[in-house]
């Protein structure tokens, strides 16, 4: 449930929902790893460096495989990131890695991974959203992050990391967000933390 209301953007009512859980199950590291997504998200990054620091201790080597939440939010600080600060380890992140100062050889790469692989889950293609948006492909990284929600509706959270702002800025973005019915969930139920309704038929999210 965390997950679905961070999918539609209400960062404090997962949060809230995750500190339950997070006493209830400590040991539990999928929700940790989501505790670390939203609180970044409502701009606690003190907070997030300090949860992952609680989370390698408790976890060892298994939360390199978690610690997603923590690479991004590294990702959008909007300064330069050394591949040292990337803790995270998949199959798209370990081979762009190298190249997290190079956004030319970077964007290469991941273009040549989404092409050429046609297994790629949910997670290979919303690393590739995530890691497009910070070489500052915006048009790659909305491509690939339709393509993820379409295998995993869920997954939208990722779209509202800081790194992933130019993007939500397209108005593809808003495109997205009418044809799976997140315009009208919003208007009924309430606005999401990072977007307001202008007018009578539009909305914008920072």
């Amino acid at each position: 449930m965390a997950e679905v209301y961070g999918a539609v953007g209400y960062f404090k009512k997962s949060r809230e929902i995750l500190e339950e859980i997070r006493r209830n199950d400590p040991l539990n590291p999928g929700s940790r790893s989501f505790y670390i997504v939203t609180l970044g998200l409502l701009g606690d990054m003190q907070g997030v460096e300090n949860e992952n620091e609680r989370c390698k201790a408790l976890f060892g080597d298994m939360w390199k495989f978690r610690s997603f939440g923590i690479a991004y939010h590294r990702l959008s600080t909007g300064d330069s990131v050394s591949s040292d600060e990337i803790g995270y380890s998949s199959p798209i992140f370990n081979l762009v890695k190298e190249h997290l100062d190079s956004p030319k050889d970077g964007l290469a790469k991941l273009h040549q991974l989404y092409n050429d692989e046609n297994n790629l889950s949910e997670r290979d293609i919303t690393d590739i959203s995530i890691l497009a948006a910070y070489f500052g492909d915006s048009e790659f990284a909305m491509d690939t992050m339709k393509k993820s929600v379409r295998k995993h509706a869920v997954g939208l959270f990722k779209i509202w990391f800081p790194v992933m702002r130019e993007v939500r800025q397209l108005p593809r973005f808003k495109e997205l967000v009418r044809e799976i019915g997140l315009y009208d969930y919003w208007n009924k139920f309430g606005w999401p933390d990072l977007c307001r309704p202008v007018g009578d038929d539009d909305f914008v999210c920072d």
